[in-house]
């Protein structure tokens, strides 16, 4: 099976691409919590795997939309990490497991609300998890400790 390969995208399409796998992500875990509860163990497994693999692909979306900012003018947004983890369901997968053990959460793009700073990659905040409780699908990525901001 041939392996798809990913084009070049603007700004605006890599944005509309995280969301859409994060919205795909989300559908494909309700679905499977739907499943779940119809007793289908299965099914529902395998579903969760996919919402898995989506989000692994949003995740390597989002760090290399980080990584640009430090990118020389004109380098192009898929490189050959980008190619070699969207074919790779082992890679999508570890992915996702070392981005949940660092205790982050990713959400989709939403419009600036008047007088909003903007939610640049990179510019995070913290929040606890009573705070991430309350909102289960809010937003927030830890600012690794390493990041000199």
């Amino acid at each position: 099976m041939p392996v798809r390969k990913l084009p070049n995208l603007s700004p605006t399409r890599v944005v509309e691409l995280q969301d859409a796998l994060l919205a795909n992500a989300d559908r494909l875990l309700t679905a499977a919590l739907a499943v779940l509860d119809l007793g289908n163990v299965g099914l529902a497994r395998s579903l969760a795997i996919l919402a898995m693999e989506e989000s692994g692909k949003a995740i390597a979306i989002h760090e290399r939309r980080v990584e640009m900012a430090y990118a020389p003018e004109g380098e192009p947004f898929v490189n050959a990490r980008l190619e070699n983890l969207w074919a790779s369901h082992q890679e999508k997968l570890e992915l996702v497991h070392r981005f949940l053990a660092e205790g982050a959460v990713l959400v989709r793009h939403r419009a600036r609300r008047p007088g909003e700073e903007p939610c640049l990659p990179g510019n995070h905040q913290t929040m606890d998890s009573a705070a991430r409780r309350s909102r289960p699908r809010g937003w927030c990525r830890r600012r690794p400790s390493r990041d000199p901001v």
